[in-house]
């Protein structure tokens, strides 16, 4: 690897195309930094695999994992942490898109602090902080390109301490990788992966930060959505909860409560089977 900052940004990827297009197109034209492109194929039942394969070509940024089948979005980033060089690496969803300066304003988040080991940025669709209730535009991707940069101008610099950063976007430290290792597999193609992260990334004695002035357009649950209907994707997070539930010792939350709360997680300290590094092979 070459002296200057590398960032490996890892895409797993299980059809959908269009969507996977419009997200590389957009690192691609707001993303000066160095990076590397890490496009996992989960076994997708589309083009995809081809299309990655033409893009490699084209640019020595790109690397295709061929995964052969699906796998699930764990195994899949894993796949990539473990493909990586960067002295960081970003995982995102094949429906994000990134606008200008999105990088710069994540990394100097991870910069501020060396004990800051994962950032997130602000989103359109997603539960918790990162969440911006309303934004003013549909999927019209030109008003929302206009809209980050205002967003970012307004609130430069901006940061927030989280216990807690969703995986469409996550940049994560290359040292933390190595200390707890990769995504759980036990959460199949998804839901709570990220939670399970972050937990073991905080009981590390790792920070979480939002950089408030980042954001990221997230189309959301495209792959999940494609596979079947809402209500099996609900079903498909009740499930990862429970795996999640069983996987941390915690009580069934009461009707009307959260999932968890982390905080409460990290109150009552670590249990050991939990916070096991996870492999990344």
């Amino acid at each position: 690897m070459s002296t200057s900052r590398l960032t490996s940004i890892i895409i797993p990827c299980h059809g959908q195309l269009a969507y996977t297009e419009l997200c590389v197109e957009s690192l691609f034209g707001g993303t000066p930094e160095a990076f590397e492109l890490i496009l996992v194929d989960n076994g997708s039942p589309d083009d995809t695999r081809v299309w990655a394969e033409q893009q490699a070509r084209n640019d020595p940024r790109v690397h295709v994992l061929p995964l052969g089948e699906n796998l699930g979005f764990a195994r899949g980033v894993n796949a990539g942490l473990a493909a990586a060089r960067g002295s960081e690496v970003l995982v995102l969803n094949n429906d994000a898109v990134v606008t200008q300066g999105w990088l710069s304003r994540l990394r100097a988040a991870l910069d501020a602090s060396p004990r800051t080991g994962i950032v997130g940025p602000m989103c359109n669709y997603l539960d918790g902080p990162q969440l911006i209730p309303e934004v003013p535009y549909d999927d019209d991707l030109d008003d929302m390109v206009l809209f980050a940069e205002r967003w970012a101008e307004e609130h430069a610099g901006q940061r927030e301490s989280a216990h807690r950063i969703v995986g469409f976007c996550m940049l994560v430290r290359s040292e933390l990788v190595n200390e707890i290792g990769g995504f759980d597999p036990r959460f199949g193609n998804g839901n709570f992966e990220d939670d399970d992260f972050c937990l073991r990334a905080l009981l590390a004695g790792w920070d979480l930060v939002i950089a408030r002035d980042c954001f990221v357009h997230h189309f959301g649950s495209r792959t999940f959505l494609s596979l079947g209907s809402r209500a099996g994707y609900r079903q498909a997070m009740l499930a990862g909860f429970e795996r999640f539930r069983h996987k941390w010792q915690l009580p069934m939350p009461a009707e009307g409560q959260p999932w968890y709360r982390p905080q409460d997680v990290i109150a009552r300290g670590p249990v050991a089977s939990a916070v096991e590094r996870i492999a990344l092979g």
